[in-house]
């Protein structure tokens, strides 16, 4: 999430930076998605991912920004 509150990046980005296995970093960004945390935009033949700007669960979102300040 911290990685993804400034920036969008494809799985194949996050992979490297996570050391996850594809499939891994794909559920978990599914997780996310689902949850309204996190958007993606397809762009050729990759989706980019990125810290959702209209968050479905405003209370959720509300509590995890000064989280991800700390972690910073």
């Amino acid at each position: 999430m911290l990685a993804l509150r400034d920036r969008e990046l494809c799985v194949c980005q996050m992979v490297n930076l996570l050391g996850l296995t594809p499939p891994t970093v794909s559920r978990h960004l599914q997780i996310l998605r689902e949850a309204g945390l996190i958007n993606g935009v397809k762009k050729g033949r990759w989706v980019y991912y990125q810290f959702s700007s209209k968050p479905r669960h405003i209370e959720v979102h509300a509590l995890l920004e000064p989280l991800l300040d700390v972690i910073a």
